[in-house]
């Protein structure tokens, strides 16, 4: 027997049975153990903007466990028959700023509002397209809310909060902030995008030229 036959008869490595994919599947969806460090948006910003972002994450961070602790506090006046107004006001004003800040972090690195499982399979080219489309969408959308917002802002600026020492603007606020930062940063980027978009097409045609 030669070699070649040698190689055909060799057996190659088993494929994984049906039992075997569901185990690895099952093992791949369990979350990481406890204490372990995951891969978080701050993890991938660029150095120069690191400080920006992790600030942002702690502001964030900071306001949801106060929301979480009014939540608790209400929760526990209720229970021993002395339910107050503000505990219940105060959440919504801190579950306001902690998503309209957190909600900004993926601009920081450029990330893209996408649904993973069509935007892995789309081609290159058309994933740059849809990117841009998207962006342009999302500008369009929330400049076009500011002006309303800002009218929400000067209604909400005379209607006192409910056992707070401030007006309820100051609770909504975090809306118009989210809306001209998003518009910002989207807006740089749909920049960036445009530009590159350009170059590649300029250096297509060179090649073509030459």
């Amino acid at each position: 027997m030669d070699q070649s036959e040698r190689d055909v008869e060799a057996p190659g490595p088993a494929r994984p049975g049906v039992g075997d994919r569901i185990r690895s599947a099952w093992e791949q969806s369990k979350p990481p153990p406890y204490g372990a460090t995951s891969e978080s948006v701050v993890d991938t910003v660029p150095g120069r903007l690191l400080i920006a972002a992790q600030t942002q994450e702690i502001i964030a961070s900071i306001l949801f466990f106060a929301t979480f602790a009014t939540v608790l506090t209400e929760v526990l006046l209720r229970l021993f028959g002395h339910p107050v107004v503000w505990a219940i006001e105060l959440p919504t004003y801190l579950f306001i700023w902690t998503f309209c800040i957190a909600a900004g972090l993926s601009d920081w690195n450029d990330r893209h509002l996408a649904f993973d499982l069509v935007a892995e399979k789309l081609p290159p080219g058309v994933k740059r397209v849809v990117d841009l489309l998207l962006n342009v969408l999302f500008v369009a959308i929330f400049a076009a809310a500011i002006p309303g917002s800002i009218s929400f802002l000067q209604y909400s600026a005379t209607q006192p909060s409910s056992g707070l020492p401030f007006s309820q603007a100051w609770g909504y606020a975090g809306i118009v902030l989210l809306f001209v930062v998003g518009v910002l940063l989207r807006g740089r980027l749909l920049f960036v995008e445009l530009r590159q978009m350009l170059q590649r097409r300029s250096k297509r045609i060179r090649k073509g030229d030459a």
